[in-house]
Parts: C-alpha cells; sequence; structure tokens
C-alpha cells in the first residue's frame, strides 16, 4: 500500500480504465468497477520496474544497483537501434514523447481510457512505441499484447498516424527483439475493439469472471466472492487427492496437485499477509494471535575501515577475505566504472577475470510444466 505522497496509478488514470490493464478488463468486465475506491499495492517486482522505466525516461541511471543498470543500457542499445531501423535517416528528426499519458474521452465523459508508452516516436504519420519490461517473465506476445494495441489506438488518434511499429524492449529475453506493424485498417479495428471494451469495463452491472491473469493485480480479490469461489478449487485443501496419502495419488491427481500448487502458494501467501495487516490495524482481530518482531539485519557499509580495525586486531588479510561474499553483480558494476565497458565488451572482461576463480553449484531442480 502507497504511504508516500506519490500518485496511485487509479489517481493518475483520473478513474478511467488503462491500457495496462487491457487483457485484464476483456477477461473480467466487472474489474474496473470492482476495484474502484481501493488503493494501490505496490510490489518488489514493480518499485524494481519502475526504478529502470524512471531511469529510461530520465535517461539517468545514476540510482540503479547493478541488476538494474544492466537491464537499462539493454534498453538503451536496443532502443537506438530499433529507432534508426524504424526511421532511418529521419531517425535525428523524429518526435520522441517518453511516457506521457494519452487519453480517450466520450463526447460526456462517461468513458474515460488511458495509456502511457514506455517510448513514443514519431516522423510524419509514422510512428513507433516501445514497450520496456524489466523482468525476464513470460509477457503476451507484441502481435497479441492488448496493452500495445491500445497504446496504438490511443497514439494514433493523438498524433493523427496511419502506421504505427510496436516492439517490446526485454534485454532479459532478447535482443533482437519481433516488430508487430499496424496500418490504417488494423489502427480503426484496434480502436473500435478499445472502445468496445471499455464500454462493458465502465458499467456498473458487468460481471465479474475470476482467473489467474485478471486476478494476479486484482485490488478488490479480497472482497471478491467470485475470487473466493476460484481459489477454493484451486488449493490443495479443496482436493479429493488429499484424502489419502500422497504416495498412493493417481498420475491424475499428481498432475492436477503440479498443476494448482502455484495458486494454491500464492492464495496462502496472500492470505498470511492479509492477517498480519489486520492484526496491525486491529491487535484483537486474530484472536491468540500476534505481530512478532522481525530480526535487525546489518550491512557493513565501510569495509576498508573494517579491514584496517580486523588487521590491527592481529588477523590477516587472507583470513578478512575468508569473511567476504563477493557477488558477480555487485562485481560487474565496478569493473563497469573501472572500464567504461558495457554489453559484450563488459561481458568478456569479466569472464576474463573469473576464468579459473569460482565455483559453480547449481539450484535444486523446481517443476515445471512438460513442453
Amino acid at each position: 500500500m502507497n504511504t508516500d505522497k506519490t500518485p496511485t496509478h487509479a489517481d493518475e488514470v483520473g478513474g478511467g480504465t488503462s491500457a495496462s490493464n487491457a487483457q485484464a478488463d476483456l477477461l473480467c468486465e466487472g474489474r474496473h468497477q470492482a476495484q474502484r475506491g481501493l488503493a494501490d499495492i505496490s510490489t518488489t517486482d514493480s518499485q524494481f520496474g519502475t526504478r529502470v522505466h524512471a531511469a529510461l525516461a530520465n535517461d539517468d541511471p545514476s540510482k540503479l544497483d547493478p541488476d538494474q543498470l544492466s537491464i537499462y543500457e539493454g534498453c538503451v542499445d536496443i532502443r537506438a537501434r530499433l529507432i534508426s531501423d524504424t526511421f532511418g535517416s529521419d531517425a535525428t528528426q523524429a518526435v520522441r514523447l517518453k511516457e506521457k499519458r494519452l487519453w480517450y474521452k466520450s463526447k460526456d465523459e462517461s468513458l474515460i481510457h488511458s495509456g502511457k508508452p514506455d517510448l513514443n516516436v514519431r516522423h510524419g504519420s509514422k510512428g513507433l512505441i516501445l514497450e520496456y519490461k524489466s523482468l525476464p517473465a513470460d509477457v503476451p506476445g507484441v502481435a497479441s499484447n492488448l496493452q500495445l494495441r491500445d497504446q496504438v489506438a490511443l497514439a494514433a488518434g493523438y498524433m493523427m498516424l496511419d502506421e504505427v511499429v510496436v516492439y517490446i524492449v526485454q534485454p532479459l529475453v532478447t535482443y533482437s527483439p519481433v516488430p508487430c506493424p499496424y496500418y490504417s485498417s488494423d489502427i480503426k479495428k484496434a480502436q473500435s475493439e478499445m472502445v468496445s471494451r471499455i464500454t462493458r469495463s465502465h458499467d456498473p452491472e458487468a460481471k465479474r469472471t475470476a482467473g489467474a491473469v485478471q486476478c494476479k493485480f486484482c485490488l478488490a480479490r479480497f472482497t471478491c466472492k467470485e475470487y473466493a469461489n476460484w481459489t477454493a478449487v484451486s488449493v490443495p485443501v479443496a482436493m479429493s487427492s488429499l484424502t489419502v496419502p500422497v504416495a498412493e495419488w493417481t498420475p491424475e491427481q499428481r498432475s492436477l496437485f503440479c498443476e494448482r500448487l502455484p495458486a494454491a502458494m500464492k492464495w496462502l501467501e496472500e492470505c498470511k499477509n492479509q492477517m498480519k495487516a489486520m492484526i496491525a490495524k486491529e491487535p484483537a482481530s486474530v484472536p491468540g494471535w500476534t505481530l512478532e518482531e522481525g530480526n535487525t539485519r546489518h550491512s557493513i557499509n565501510n569495509p576498508n575501515e573494517l579491514h584496517s580495525r580486523f588487521l590491527a586486531a592481529g588477523g590477516t588479510t587472507e583470513q578478512f577475505m575468508a569473511c567476504v561474499d563477493i557477488r558477480k553483480g555487485n562485481l560487474e558494476a565496478q569493473v563497469r566504472i573501472a572500464t567504461g565497458l558495457k554489453g559484450k565488451g563488459l561481458a568478456s572482461k569479466l569472464k576474463e577475470l573469473l576464468d579459473g576463480i569460482t565455483d559453480e553449484k547449481k539450484n535444486e531442480p523446481s517443476l515445471a510444466l512438460a513442453k
């Protein structure tokens, strides 16, 4: 939950629907109305992405950590190449709009919708839209991505475009993103479908339909009966397989368990967080339970001074280094600063520095759907 004065997403979109929720709103027409008046919730992943996006919008990576900086530099390299490929010799003359929110409003303003492309570039009647993704998670392909489709519809109307090329820039996945071109007829179809969907979303009587995609970030899921009913059949407790020992499950029951496990674990974590929030607000709300104070973590912010004190106490540098845990991401950041290298040059230098002096350890295998 936001505790500072930074405008929430709901504030920013003026109470209307937004392109970032297009796929979820299509799957659950009542989602928009269900979330009205509810507070936004930020996650670690979203905060990570927000910092990378802010750096790209301001061309200022100074506040990024090593992992974020690597993604930032990848996005910058891909961005420059795509702009050049799209506009050729006209690239330097193209108008660039970074994170500008574009609006659609019906004449009576009963329908309000908006989208904010990470980068919108235009020259003449041709446009380019780039959407940055800072995590390796799967996202809908560019051709089927409704968020980008809405952005095309909005940008074409705002800039009077009759051709728009769209890319998802996701350096942790690929440095060669696939283009999706929209021409005049495609744009008109996208605009028509967008208006049809947001009309349904603005209907106070719109039906709610629970599901993994539409409920994942929905603020109303803790008060939504449809979500509760959908979750009830996803948690292991609801499975008939639990009436017998695990060793006696049938192959079908094992597959069902693995299929439902992610939703079940997410539901359990959400319930735990709700209990903690309730106790924090009203200590007697969960009889017999309280919040136990967390451990205090200490981080050393002056390793050079600690090294000097360690030597003065009779220790050796070799003994001191046995306490040091060097993380590859932090080392990469310092090598970048020391050498000025980036991209493939930085990767090559890092590999050279680490050659023959690292130990490899694989994590335990994880469950994954067979391909």
